[in-house]
């Protein structure tokens, strides 16, 4: 176990002492760029929430519209069936009617 210690205490030094000579910014500096670097996720975590607030908003606004819109297809659809019901009523009666004097006429010849 000595050894274990005394390994991880040569590594450590070795560690501070070379990253201290290769260090290409200062302490200070390098706050600053991992200041400037948590200050970029949150105002770009900030614009994602905005985003996403605003397609939520923009969907819901679809949806209503697509609610009021379908809505009003539906009274036109019924209307228009109602319309075509009562325009060809007296057709669908008069084909009714010429299919049923063709069936009696093929029944006489018979």
């Amino acid at each position: 176990m000595a050894h274990f210690w005394k390994g991880w205490g040569v590594g450590t030094i070795t560690g501070v002492v070379y990253g201290l000579l290769t260090a290409q910014h200062t302490g200070a500096e390098n706050q600053q760029r991992v200041a400037q670097y948590f200050k970029n996720i949150t105002h770009a975590t900030n614009e994602v929430t905005t985003s996403l607030v605003e397609v939520k908003n923009a969907l819901s606004t679809l949806k209503n519209q697509v609610k009021i819109a379908s809505q009003s297809t539906i009274v036109d659809i019924k209307d228009m069936i109602q319309d075509f019901k009562f325009t060809m009523k007296p057709r669908v009666q008069k084909v009714k009617d010429d299919v049923n004097q063709l069936q009696n006429d093929l029944n006489k010849k018979n």
